[in-house]
């Protein structure tokens, strides 16, 4: 997927690489139907990257919410059959490609410092409570 910046791509059209912004391709990462592919509020015309360890239990908690879900457990939120959360993926190439190209769609992603992260990441999936490392460390 070739991404293209606003100054850029009036260029690049003219060079014929564009038709509408950046072709998305079927093999293309966004178009996979997995709980961490981008989600698609269509009420809202939003399109949302989910990042793991950015919150995004909570992200999909909200997300569910919107769609009419009652709140899941931590573990099920995962289930997409259980959220009512649809992907990128779900829709055709055409709709996904309106969808990330479109002025009247919203596109959005929230980031986490670096550093943070990865210390998180280590504490939360490697470090168990209760252990040396946890009780002089933390």
């Amino acid at each position: 997927l070739h991404v293209a910046t606003r100054d850029t791509f009036s260029t690049d059209v003219s060079r014929g690489l564009f038709l509408d912004g950046p072709q998305i391709q079927s093999s293309d990462f966004i178009m996979r139907r997995s709980m961490d592919a981008p989600i698609v509020i269509e009420e809202f015309k939003l399109v949302f990257f989910i990042i793991p360890k950015v919150a995004c239990s909570e992200w999909k908690h909200l997300f569910s919410r919107i769609m009419g879900k009652a709140d899941l457990p931590q573990k099920q939120i995962h289930f997409k059959e259980l959220t009512g959360i649809k992907n990128l993926g779900d829709y055709s190439l055409d709709e996904a490609q309106n969808m990330m190209n479109s002025e009247d769609w919203t596109r959005a992603v929230f980031l986490r410092e670096p550093k943070e992260r990865v210390l998180s990441a280590f504490l939360d999936k490697f470090v168990k409570q209760g252990s040396f490392f946890y009780y002089y460390c933390c």
